[in-house]
């Protein structure tokens, strides 16, 4: 539980008191509805924190512009309230909070405005002691243990609206196996498989048969034997298309929730499986767990090199050593660029060279034995048939989804696939 030192004093009004549970949960589920976490967080400052039913949580510096306003009306603090006013509004240009004196916000606006100033101030330390962020040299940073708590929101979002086909726990598979992670379930031995007995399990199984008193005397069918989840590993790369389409209908939001999912989703159920991320555009480029809840579309690279994401892709699965190696690709359109010459060829709408280049790195990724799933966020006519033409290249698989359900799509294709495994 967070520690509540910065939400001591009371509101003077208990509709509008504040706690650090609902600054949290706020707090994410902004960060979660907007298109990256930095103008999630830019959001909360200027216009402060909401409950669901609408009652105003949280002023922002809007608020406090506003209140600084109307105090500088009045004749003796007139002019102090306009320098306030003036601070606030250099804060709401990214000034820093501590500029500004809490005595001074005190004085001109009350105690109560300087109870939501000071927690205002203190919401990026909210979200350090919550974990979700750290402390570098740099600034505020997010974590990976951040990264996956996002992650499991947007799981937990996906089962309150049915999840259909995605299930939660241990992953059953075409057989029975004896090594590995314990599933807490147990099954009757069988001659042939290895001792690894249920020592509570067998002596209930002995007491209902009805054996009494001690020792409890066993037969061969009283033995029962823990068992166990497969261990066999997978290795995955997600490659996220970032490029300007992406911001059309919330696709990169989608894009985004769906990869924090996957990657709390693996460190959850699967931690011996490996997930490397690649986000793609005009160039593409390794990224860390850590930069997703900023993913963002760049407006200066608007091209797709889907080219280069494919050969990054093969190159990272090739140092892979695991049974079952994959590539999944989030796009919404057709490849606008390739590597050519040392650079970067681009032209939209796209060349023929680029179309060619990109299958080409497609097989090169599928002869090496790892598989190809594409998932197209759109119903462009020219961009399915580019999509469905990939898709029929060695392994690869092809689904044709909406950001609504992408993030379902994604994680119940990626389950299906880890349970079928033998």
């Amino acid at each position: 539980m967070i520690r509540t030192a910065y939400f001591k004093k009371a509101h003077r009004r208990p509709e509008e008191s504040l706690n650090s549970i609902d600054a949290a949960r706020q707090v994410i589920n902004t960060i979660l509805s907007s298109r990256d976490a930095e103008s999630a967080l830019l959001a909360l400052r200027l216009n402060g924190i909401a409950a669901p039913d609408g009652i105003k949580l949280l002023l922002g510096v809007n608020d406090l512009v506003e209140m600084a306003r109307q105090a500088g009306t009045a004749d003796k603090t007139g002019q102090r309230a306009g320098a306030l006013e003036r601070q606030l509004k250099r804060v709401f240009w990214d000034a820093r909070p501590e500029t500004i004196s809490d005595e001074e916000v005190r004085e001109l606006l009350g105690d109560w405005a300087l109870a939501h100033w000071l927690r205002l101030k203190d919401l990026p330390e909210l979200l350090r002691l919550w974990g979700y962020i750290g402390i570098d040299e740099r600034g505020y940073k997010f974590t990976e243990t951040g990264v996956e708590r996002l992650g499991m929101r947007v799981i937990q979002e996906i089962f309150r609206r049915g999840g259909r086909g995605l299930r939660w726990g241990t992953h059953p598979t075409a057989r029975r196996f004896h090594s590995g992670t314990k599933t807490g379930e147990t099954t009757p031995f069988k001659p042939g498989d290895p001792m690894f007995l249920s020592a509570s399990r067998t002596i209930h199984q002995a007491v209902m048969r009805g054996s009494r008193g001690v020792p409890v005397r066993l037969r061969p069918e009283d033995l029962m034997v823990d068992e166990m989840e497969n261990t066999e590993k997978a290795s995955t790369v997600l490659l996220v298309d970032r490029s300007v389409s992406m911001r059309e209908g919330g696709k990169i939001l989608a894009a985004k929730k769906v990869s924090m999912a996957l990657y709390a989703l693996m460190r959850k159920t699967a931690p011996r499986d490996t997930l490397h991320l690649v986000s793609f555009c005009t160039r593409a480029h390794p990224m860390s767990p850590t930069e997703l809840p900023n993913l963002r579309c760049d407006n200066r690279n608007p091209y797709t090199n889907m080219h280069e994401a494919l050969q990054i892709a093969c190159r990272l699965l090739r140092m892979e050593r695991s049974s079952r190696r994959q590539a999944i690709l989030i796009t919404d359109g057709e490849p606008t660029a390739h590597l050519a010459r040392g650079g970067v060829f681009f032209q939209s709408p796209p060349n023929r060279k680029t179309i060619t280049a990109t299958m080409e790195e497609a097989r090169r990724l599928t002869r090496s034995g790892a598989e190809l799933i594409v998932f197209m966020i759109g119903d462009d006519p020219s961009c399915r048939q580019f999509v469905s033409n990939i898709g029929k290249i060695g392994k690869g698989r092809t689904f044709f989804t909406t950001p609504d359900n992408l993030q379902e799509c994604v994680l119940v294709d990626y389950m299906s696939r880890r349970m079928s495994r033998v």
